[in-house]
C-alpha cells in the first residue's frame, strides 16, 4: 500500500464585477485558472473546483508544484 500525503495550499482570489454585473473570479499564480458567477459567493465556489483541476492538469503533465 502507497501512503499519500496532501499540502494545503492557500492561493490569492482576485474577484471582480463585470459591466452585466457577474462576479469573475482568478487566481493570478495559476495561469488561465478563472470562472465566473452570477454573485461573489457563486464566483468563489466556482473558483474553488477550477483550482482544483488546475493543480491536478499541472501534476498529470508533470509540472512543478511550487507555490
Amino acid at each position: 500500500m502507497v501512503k499519500r500525503t496532501m499540502k494545503t495550499y492557500i492561493f490569492r482570489v482576485e474577484l471582480e464585477q463585470d459591466e452585466d454585473g457577474r462576479w469573475n473570479a482568478s487566481v493570478p499564480t495559476l495561469r488561465g485558472c478563472y470562472t465566473w458567477g452570477n454573485t461573489q459567493e457563486e464566483a468563489l465556489l466556482y473558483i474553488q473546483d477550477a483550482v482544483k483541476c488546475c493543480v491536478e492538469d499541472m501534476v498529470a503533465q508533470g509540472e512543478p508544484i511550487n507555490f
